[in-house]
């Protein structure tokens, strides 16, 4: 009686594991698409911080290891900016858009309040 349970145990058991270790292969790895969306954080925080008064527009590649982190593109919109950040890793991409006003980015400390971009679009 004993043998049939532990012939009947191991049979389940070597059907069982196989199938699980083959639907561990195929279920995502989000890993790089975090560290994607990271990168794209380090380029929009790049970007909030090089805002130039005399240029509508800026682009940047962030660049760390002879590898391309993100792409930055700065636009300047009627009383406030568009970021477009794009975070790599590996061959994943995540890209990020964000709208600020320039009274979001005198609060927050990015722009001056006597800056010269507040006085362009008055």
């Amino acid at each position: 009686m004993q043998k049939y349970l532990i012939i009947v145990f191991s049979l389940i058991l070597f059907c069982i594991l196989p199938c699980s270790k083959c639907y561990a292969q195929n279920t995502p790895k989000f890993s790089d698409i975090d560290s994607a969306y990271q990168n794209a954080k380090k380029g929009i925080l790049w970007s909030l911080s090089n805002i130039k008064a005399k240029k509508s527009r800026a682009d940047n590649r962030l660049i760390l290891n002879d590898n391309v982190v993100a792409e930055v593109k700065l636009t300047k919109e009627v009383n406030g900016v568009c970021i477009v950040s794009t975070g790599y890793a590996g061959s994943t991409e995540v890209s990020v858009t964000v709208y600020r006003s320039l009274t979001e980015l005198v609060n927050e400390g990015y722009l001056e309040k006597n800056s010269p971009l507040l006085r362009e679009d008055e």
